[in-house]
């Protein structure tokens, strides 16, 4: 071979290694300069103890010391409608022996709106609403339908209403509906 082109592709070689270390440089970002990280600012929260039940609070349930406990609440986050330890510190004993008029589940906040004081009145004069009444009937041996219905059984009930009729502005009493009902046991 000639040196001229022993020359040349010498020359070539070391271009192209040239070219390809440029080429990778170019590929690669720059390093980046550490940042410092910013010292978290930290917010103490304030915390205030409300009135919570302990446990699950059916309906009508009458409430024992074992039903509520204090326990830590924000203080933003606290309603108005809770009861707070800063507020009324015997809250706990207050509402000793109070009937629950809606349920209330554990670690919810008791509100007072649905409990009924005793002394205030009956659970069933807090647990109808303006216009309801409730009817007291009697249960004896007699009366009562006591172990004759079992499990698949079918009951007939039968509802007998009148409807009034306004007859030229007069009211009539008119034909009466009779409803029947059937349910399965």
């Amino acid at each position: 071979m000639d040196t001229k082109r022993l020359i040349l592709i010498a020359g070539l070689g070391l271009a192209a290694v040239v070219v390809f270390t440029q080429a990778k440089k170019l590929g690669t970002p720059p390093p980046v300069a550490p940042v410092k990280a910013a010292a978290p600012i930290i917010q103490k929260v304030e915390y205030v103890k409300v009135l919570v039940a302990a446990q699950n609070l059916p309906l009508g349930s009458r409430l024992s010391e074992a039903a509520f406990e204090w326990k830590q609440w924000p203080a933003e986050a606290v309603s108005p409608a809770f009861i707070s330890n800063d507020l009324r510190p015997n809250a706990d004993a207050e509402l000793l022996n109070s009937i629950v008029r809606s349920p209330i589940v554990v670690g919810e906040p008791i509100n007072e709106g649905k409990l009924v004081k005793s002394g205030e009145s009956g659970v069933m004069a807090a647990l109808l609403k303006p216009g309801m009444r409730a009817v007291t009937t009697r249960i004896s041996v007699d009366t009562a339908a006591g172990g004759f219905i079992q499990p698949g059984d079918r009951v007939d009930l039968i509802l007998t209403q009148a409807v009034q009729r306004n007859l030229n502005n007069t009211n009539q009493t008119g034909n009466q509906r009779v409803y029947i009902f059937r349910y399965y046991f």
